[in-house]
């Protein structure tokens, strides 16, 4: 996604459904990878497209990601995430 990082990060935590919004790597230039933690079974994914489009921003790709039991795992005793 395009725009400073601040902006989209209030923008996307102001999505209804989101718990948790993160920053993570910088993709392409001039672009930023951002994680949206949500309840279990919620698809946000049309509400995401609407605000980051209503904000002004620039959605360049958006996907789905379900963790497994094993990734759940570390990322709660490994790296102290969530």
């Amino acid at each position: 996604m395009s725009g400073e990082r601040e902006q989209v990060l209030r923008v996307l935590g102001g999505v209804q459904g989101a718990a948790q919004v993160e920053a993570l790597s910088t993709g392409e230039t001039g672009a930023q990878d951002y994680a949206i933690h949500c309840v279990e079974g919620m698809d946000l994914r049309g509400t995401v497209f609407r605000t980051v489009k209503d904000a002004g921003l620039t959605l360049l790709e958006m996907k789905s990601a379900d963790l497994t039991l094993e990734e759940l795992f570390l990322r709660l005793t490994v790296k102290g995430e969530m």
